[in-house]
């Protein structure tokens, strides 16, 4: 409640299942699941740029060749890429924003 953006309001979510939360938030909030998904860093919320040559080559060789969009964190050096955990998430926010839409 106290950081600036809260204006004095704070939501306390009990522990519980992660999509009963997505949709209790997404009905008060009228969130877009897939607005700006993927643009910020999980450890910062920095926004996330183009990653270089120096980037990619942290990427594990494995997944380097599926590689096609890689992003950095310019703050904490954390880099990012489709893998599987992407599609994984991004199939559970598709999934929140179709709920969302015919809850409409």
């Amino acid at each position: 409640m106290e950081h600036k953006a809260a204006r004095g309001v704070a939501i306390l979510l009990q522990q519980g299942a992660l999509d009963a939360h997505a949709e209790f938030l997404a009905t008060r909030f009228e969130l877009d699941w897939l607005g700006q998904s993927f643009t910020r860093c999980l450890m910062d919320n920095t926004p996330l740029a183009e990653a270089c040559a120096a980037h990619y080559a942290r990427i594990p060789a494995a997944s380097r060749a599926l590689a096609q969009t890689v992003k950095h964190c310019p703050e904490c050096g954390r880099v990012y890429w489709r893998g599987s955990h992407f599609q994984r998430m991004h199939r559970r926010l598709v999934g929140w924003q179709e709920r969302r839409s015919t809850q409409s």
